[in-house]
């Protein structure tokens, strides 16, 4: 949170600007074909998503769903854009809300699915987790007889 905090809220010399249109500036750079003003939406969209998915994966690990954890994720980035209205040189963005919503999403299917076949894999036991070999199971069972 901190993190999310520091990087969108600090002021900077730069106007303020809205975009209210979603992926504008995808739109305009790929109508321009500006290979530069391309790389920067990327870089910038990028970002966006990999700021949530912490998030996204601290939700999973409370145990949320990823339907609350998406809401969540949806209105703590919408809450960030309109405080980033008041603050000196942010931008207010529709497409910063969509992206950290995927980053939010993303980061939660990371977890929970990582969970869940950490769960699966412990079900089973070691003999069975995929990628084991007969010799690590061998070893193993000899070291729970020494014990």
């Amino acid at each position: 949170m901190a993190a999310v905090l520091v990087l969108t809220l600090v002021p900077t010399a730069a106007d303020n600007d809205v975009e209210l249109v979603p992926f504008g500036d995808l739109v305009n750079a790929v109508d321009d074909w500006d290979a530069g003003r391309l790389m920067d939406v990327a870089l910038e969209s990028t970002a966006n998503v990999l700021l949530f998915v912490p998030f996204g994966a601290a939700l999973a690990f409370r145990g949320l769903g990823l339907g609350r954890a998406t809401c969540y994720g949806l209105a703590l980035s919408l809450a960030v854009e309109v405080a980033q209205y008041f603050v000196s040189g942010r931008t207010t963005a529709v497409d910063d809300v969509l992206l950290n919503g995927l980053g939010t999403v993303l980061g939660h299917l990371l977890l929970s699915g990582g969970m869940t076949r950490l769960a699966a894999a412990g079900a089973r036991g070691p003999a069975e987790w995929p990628g084991k070999r007969e010799d690590d199971v061998e070893i193993a069972a000899t070291r729970e007889d020494e014990e």
